[in-house]
């Protein structure tokens, strides 16, 4: 029985921290998700115009991109673990304060507080999982991650849909509170340190950490994030379906439960898959059929008849992240991996800034399906940049 338990957790590179690291943000995304895709109609609820909604999503994407490198720099030098305890510690109140707001642009400013504090984590979240396991199962970690993750966004709008009959929603964002809490005491004791340096080695500078062989991969990064604003990133799923599809809260929620629980039950697939065909090739597929099913979901006539297209662009979402965040694990070194992440992090957050905006004009123009036919024309761009990307890291070298 332990033999099989010791191969079971093998396979799947179920290390310490991968083993952390999922189970807390199981309970994460379950609480937050019970709450998060109603939120474009929550900032409704407390006075924002359908502009003012596009504007707080541009903002709050642009707060998580602006410290992801400061995140990766600090993460660098002082570590993984403290980058991911202490801002989920800091998080708790703030998700008080957002149940507390009774004005959308207040609501707006918690968001962004907690947006900016996931900046700072996420660099670690991904240097740590690439640093758990062997190289060739970073594929399959980032998929249990993804996974856990998933899992919780599948149950948490089913429980959201279930919870909104007695409770209103600011107080699950206060539940929210009291699980961040219990995961940031988690982290504190379960993380185990990857990668501390006291002194950095100029080889750690950010001309070394990006060589001219990752700047395609850079660009190809952009497009892929300006294409997500425009999708799951943005609040078109969640207005196309109150608006066009006529769904009520609790059916947008069980909407998001279906899709999730497909591309959930997929995810260990698609993290195996990248280990065995690699992120670049996975990441063009995957991504370029999100975009193209989710047209053709918002163009069916029916909730039925676009119900299991809905499906598959969520499962193929999902392996997209995998792919992404493996091919950026890889195409780095331990030294220089979370400084690198919180770059891309970054560049490709500010220059994705814009698209929630700019998706609002286009539906406003165009209708509800053009946020999603401009994602996909976005990610076939990004397939070609994908074909001059070199997937591998180059030996460090001194600085003169």
């Amino acid at each position: 029985m332990r033999a099989s338990t010791q191969r079971f957790r093998q396979v799947f590179a179920l290390e310490r921290n991968i083993l952390a690291i999922a189970g807390t943000v199981f309970l994460l995304g379950t609480s937050m998700f019970t709450w998060y895709q109603l939120l474009p109609l929550y900032f409704r609820d407390l006075g924002a115009s359908d502009g003012q909604v596009g504007l707080a999503y541009s903002l709050m994407n642009l707060a998580y991109a602006l410290l992801q490198l400061a995140g990766g720099l600090l993460s660098d030098r002082y570590g993984r673990k403290a980058l991911i305890v202490v801002p989920t510690f800091c998080a708790t109140p703030l998700y008080l304060l957002a149940g507390a707001t009774t004005h959308w642009a207040a609501l707006m400013a918690a968001m962004l507080a907690i947006n900016s504090l996931s900046a700072l984590q996420w660099p670690s979240f991904t240097s740590l999982i690439a640093e758990s396991v062997a190289e060739e199962q970073q594929g399959t970690a980032f998929g249990v991650f993804e996974f856990c993750f998933g899992l919780g966004v599948t149950i948490g709008p089913a429980l959201g849909a279930i919870l909104l009959r007695a409770v209103p929603l600011r107080e699950l964002l206060w539940a929210t509170a009291g699980v961040t809490l219990l995961c940031a005491l988690v982290r504190a004791v379960a993380l185990r340190e990857t990668a501390v340096q006291a002194h950095l080695p100029k080889t750690a500078s950010l001309r070394y950490a990006l060589p001219h062989r990752l700047r395609w991969l850079l660009v190809a990064a952009c497009a892929f994030c300006t294409a997500m604003g425009l999708t799951v990133h943005g609040p078109f799923v969640s207005l196309h379906a109150k608006d066009v599809v006529h769904l009520s809260e609790a059916q947008i929620n069980w909407l998001f439960a279906a899709g999730s629980l497909g591309a959930t039950l997929l995810s260990l697939a698609g993290g195996r898959l990248v280990d065995r065909f690699g992120g670049r090739l996975v990441l063009a597929a995957s991504s370029a059929g999100h975009f193209a099913t989710l047209v053709l979901w918002a163009s069916a006539p029916t909730l039925l008849a676009g119900l299991p297209v809905f499906v598959l662009s969520w499962v193929l979402m999902q392996i997209s992240f995998i792919a992404y965040n493996t091919s950026l694990a890889q195409s780095t070194t331990t030294e220089t991996r979370a400084r690198v992440v919180g770059l891309f992090g970054t560049v490709t957050g500010i220059i994705s800034t814009a698209a929630p905006s700019a998706g609002m004009l286009l539906r406003r123009e165009w209708g509800s399906v053009a946020p999603f036919g401009a994602a996909l024309g976005v990610g076939l761009l990004m397939v070609l940049v994908l074909v001059r990307a070199s997937p591998r890291p180059e030996p460090a070298q001194e600085s003169p």
